[in-house]
């Protein structure tokens, strides 16, 4: 808990004490750490870093990749050093029922600005998303996902996913006219659904995005349209 929660930061301290000592990422217990850490994260280029790897230096930022589902986990595992075998099969206990509470009961999910394209943004997707019942609010923002990526999110958000959100942030995703067409289009679709598809849906983000003005201003009208609030 202490590790995953959405509060505390997190060092890990990478860098072997001595030449004899076991590479951290080699160890099973320290893998654990590592990757149990980066569930649930706020992650925001305005705040406060809550990851820090100290072997890399605290002045450099710390890669932030998607969580790993538990299935991957439980793999990378198997290649993992313990001092105890039993340890594996605890150690992969821990991580789904963390996993269980951090994502899957979170209210509030983001991660902005973690380098993420299309592809981990799919994993993330792909993994997580449709176990996200309680979600309200989840950002990308600031990640490269380009058109690509806002089609993908706006298809899973089409089986029901996340129920309970309120807002969809696109802010500065790169998703120029065409990612900002597959959104029009996403709302347009849920308009026809709305018991289904985000049915508390008051608010979305679509700013600094190189969109033309002709197409954030049809974007515009048509939010009024459904009584959404536009941030453009």
């Amino acid at each position: 808990v202490w590790y995953a929660h959405q509060l505390t930061t997190c060092f890990f301290m990478t860098t072997a004490v001595d030449a004899a000592s076991m590479p951290y990422l080699e160890r099973g217990w320290p893998t654990f750490e590592y990757h149990v850490s980066m569930l649930a994260k706020a992650w925001t280029s305005s705040g406060w870093p809550q990851l820090f790897d100290v072997g890399r230096g605290v002045d450099k930022l710390f890669t932030r990749n998607p969580p790993l589902s538990t299935a991957s986990l439980r793999e990378l595992l198997e290649t993992k050093a313990f001092a105890s075998g039993a340890d594996r099969d605890l150690v992969a206990f821990l991580y789904q029922k963390t996993a269980v509470t951090t994502i899957q009961g979170a209210a509030l999910l983001k991660f902005n600005s973690s380098g993420w394209g299309p592809e981990q943004l799919m994993q993330f997707i792909d993994q997580w998303l449709p176990h996200c019942e309680k979600l309200e609010a989840i950002s990308f923002a600031s990640n490269p996902i380009g058109p690509d990526g806002a089609k993908m999110l706006c298809d899973s958000l089409r089986l029901g996913h996340c129920p309970l959100a309120t807002f969809l942030n696109f802010f500065n995703n790169q998703i120029g006219d065409e990612g900002l067409a597959h959104v029009a289009a996403f709302l347009k679709e849920r308009e026809q659904d709305k018991a289904r598809i985000l049915p508390r849906l008051n608010k979305v983000r679509v700013g600094k995005n190189g969109t033309s003005r002709d197409a954030i201003e049809a974007f515009k009208v048509l939010c009024k349209r459904y009584g959404l609030k536009c941030e453009a």
